[in-house]
């Protein structure tokens, strides 16, 4: 019944593969979005731990080393910011991965009439790949920044 619908030109297992082409990236994407997930979590749990590390610098009346971290603060705002930018834009890749796996089906029951719009989302979906992947590596840059900063501060008080 629904095999009369198909076009006969095109396999089924062609048209399966297909399919499952996008799914690789789907599933690329989705390891990618975990390991960013958790880079979060490190960010969140690291800023919470800084400012309640100013306060008790404040309260000590140690005003040079909370505004020493009061600084690092700033940039684990734009990091919270960065990732955040790249969570959406692997999430929108996602959508557009699975959007091109989906309409390989519509474009075969459809006769070819529409055969440019799995790939159209397929090149959006590596697009925004890229661009997240962009973003992160930006994000990447500014945690060794922090990093740096804190081990040249250790070094020159040593």
């Amino acid at each position: 019944m629904f095999g009369s619908a198909l076009n006969p030109a095109l396999p089924v297992v062609t048209i399966i593969s297909a399919m499952i082409a996008p799914a690789i990236f789907i599933l690329a994407v989705g390891n990618l979005l975990n390991s960013v997930l958790q880079r979060l979590t490190r960010v969140v749990d690291r800023a919470r731990f800084v400012i309640d590390r100013v306060k008790e610098l404040e309260a000590a009346g140690k005003i040079e080393e909370a505004d020493f971290l009061r600084a690092e603060l700033v940039i684990y705002r734009k990091r919270e910011s960065m990732i955040y930018t790249t969570i959406l834009v692997y999430y929108a890749a996602l959508a557009c991965f699975s959007l091109s796996s989906l309409s390989v089906a519509v474009v075969v029951i459809l006769h070819d009439q529409w055969a440019m719009i799995p790939t159209v989302f397929a090149i959006v979906g590596v697009l925004l790949l890229f661009g997240g992947s962009s973003v992160l590596f930006q994000e990447t840059r500014l945690a060794t920044g922090i990093l740096d900063r804190e081990i040249e501060r250790a070094l020159t008080k040593s």
